[in-house]
């Protein structure tokens, strides 16, 4: 009986860090082109992530924006609490 044993392909990742050592950038690049990605991080004075941006291969872009309560006027805090966070992708698709 033959079986068949799966081993997983070691694909690196490479990593960049600002001055403050706060991941800012992180890419992969796979033998198959489809399986690129790249992920670059914003952050504030504070060092709160505030943008997360992915381009992925056949996709332009999928972007998270991250809000924080600096200075709730309506719950009185500003304790910089992460509040809420939005996504949007900007996918074009291209047909024949």
């Amino acid at each position: 009986m033959a079986r068949a044993i799966l081993v997983p392909r070691r694909i690196p990742v490479k990593y960049r860090y600002d001055n403050r050592g706060r991941l800012i950038r992180e890419a992969r690049y796979d033998a198959d082109p489809t399986r690129d990605y790249h992920i670059s991080y914003e952050y504030d004075q504070g060092g709160n992530r505030t943008r997360k941006i992915r381009s992925l291969a056949g996709c332009d872009r999928i972007e998270t924006v991250y809000h924080y309560d600096y200075e709730d006027p309506v719950s009185n805090s500003s304790n910089n609490r992460l509040m809420y966070h939005e996504t949007y992708e900007t996918c074009r698709v291209f047909e024949d």
